[in-house]
């Protein structure tokens, strides 16, 4: 890591040998791998019933978008002080927020609890994946823009399969 990038606060996760930061960040990697994993185990045993990876994926993209977005918005300053409370405080209100859009706008079908559960499930995992990527600091560029990417994605999916 340089001296510019210790400056910034940025750690090195993400920079293969030599820097090269082209490569997929690890740390984003393997928050990745498990939520994939377990949608993966639902469409194997529950194939059936895709809406509860969906909603295991939604809830776990828009919790980490969430999180990063208040990560980038944090001062760098306060960034390792408020990594646990953004990943804590971010995945409760994300499920609360399931709560809500459950019961309301996806109100044309009863309040399902298991589609709460996968949501909420989805939630905390994203928040174990945004503790691990981020430490007790800034993650590097790359490694924010790889979570960023998985967000997205498994939004995507999450609304794919929840919709099916």
């Amino acid at each position: 890591m340089t001296e510019g990038a210790e400056a910034k606060g940025e750690t090195a996760g993400g920079a293969g040998p030599g820097g090269d930061s082209r490569r997929v960040p690890g740390p984003v990697v393997l928050a990745g791998l498990a939520p994939l994993a377990v949608a993966g185990l639902y469409l194997l045993f529950l194939g059936h019933r895709s809406d509860y990876p969906g909603h295991f994926l939604a809830g776990f993209g828009a919790t980490l978008g969430m999180q990063g977005i208040c990560l980038l918005l944090c001062p760098r300053r306060l960034v390792a002080a408020w990594v646990g409370p953004i990943a804590i405080g971010g995945a409760i209100a994300c499920v609360g927020g399931g709560a809500c859009l459950e019961g309301t706008v996806f109100r044309y079908s009863i309040f399902d609890p298991i589609d709460f559960f996968n949501q909420s499930l989805g939630a905390a995992f994203a928040g174990l994946a945004f503790l691990s990527a981020a430490g007790a600091g800034r993650p590097s560029t790359p490694v924010l823009r790889a979570g960023v990417l998985l967000a997205f994605a498994t939004l995507a999916a999450g609304f794919f399969y929840a919709f099916r």
